[in-house]
């Protein structure tokens, strides 16, 4: 999990866009530790600019430092991931993406079927797995609303598996990881999941090749890749003062160093001849230009 997590900050820096990633990992333990008010335990990065040093540093860190122990309290993570989000919702030039992963039944530890543990070896009260996904749901439901879109990831497998989980308990969990998800943008809890939306949302995987194709994908989803080549087409909508476009010349002019901020550029080259280039009464558009082929 923590190779694949970093993998997934890797392919967003790569993107060279200004992402902020926030990392929270959760679990029940009785030792509370930086979260005021909450049930558990976890290590906790804010939103931080994956582009500077410091801050992939800051974010690999923490994914570094994780551990599993005790319950799953995916609801104190969901309200960790509420926080970290803070007034940083609502910017339409930064779409905002939570991604849930995990390997536990809501509110029980490892090897614990849905609400079959009311306490624990000691006798102390339990959070029950059906409260723990309502509280959850809740949670997200707020962030959906708020315009956040919200993807789970399930690693599950079968029972006499690693991770035992019976039939019941799989169907249980699989509605909590739709509802919880955007497939359900309006889920309210485990009873009222209200209209489907999507399937894209959730990621059931068995192993860590599909964590890897899980991650692959949302970052697709995220930031998806569109290819420019000579089906490319550009145009130019010009001022209703211009009366009349008369003929057009395309050229072509390589940067040759510097930077994006302060380009140096080589001489130009006609390439009129080389591209289709169609005008009607205000606009030119061009077509025939490889972008992908010519991009430095």
């Amino acid at each position: 999990l923590k190779e694949e997590a970093k993998k997934f900050v890797d392919q967003m820096g790569a993107t060279g866009a200004a992402h902020n990633i926030s990392v929270v990992w959760f679990a029940q333990a009785t030792n509370i530790s930086g979260w005021s008010g909450a049930q558990s335990e976890f290590i906790y990065c804010p939103l931080t600019d994956v582009q500077s040093l410091s801050g992939y540093t800051s974010i690999t860190d923490t994914i570094n430092n994780q551990d599993s122990k005790g319950a799953t309290y995916t609801h104190d993570g969901m309200a960790a991931v509420g926080s970290a989000f803070g007034t940083d919702s609502n910017d339409p030039l930064k779409p905002d993406v939570a991604i849930v992963f995990t390997d536990g039944v809501p509110g029980n530890p490892a090897n614990v079927n849905w609400d079959d543990r009311e306490t624990d070896s000691k006798g102390k009260k339990r959070l029950k797995s059906t409260d723990a996904a309502n509280d959850a749901i809740e949670r997200s439901n707020v962030l959906k609303n708020s315009g956040v879109e919200v993807y789970t990831i399930g690693l599950f497998t079968d029972e006499g598996e690693k991770r035992v989980i019976n039939a019941s308990t799989k169907e249980k969990v699989n509605t909590f990881l739709n509802y919880l998800s955007s497939n359900y943008p309006t889920a309210e809890s485990m009873e009222t999941g209200n209209a489907k939306a999507s399937d894209k949302y959730v990621k059931n995987i068995s192993d860590a090749n599909g964590l890897a194709d899980a991650f692959t994908t949302i970052a697709e989803d995220i930031y998806p890749t569109y290819s420019l080549d000579e089906t490319t087409i550009v145009t130019d909508e010009l001022s209703d003062y211009f009366k009349d476009i008369g003929n057009v010349k395309v050229y072509s002019q390589p940067c040759i160093e510097g930077t994006v901020d302060n380009p140096k550029w080589g001489a130009q080259t006609d390439i009129t001849n080389q591209v289709t280039v169609t005008t009607d009464s205000n606009t030119v558009s061009v077509t025939g230009f490889d972008f992908d082929e010519n991009c430095v």
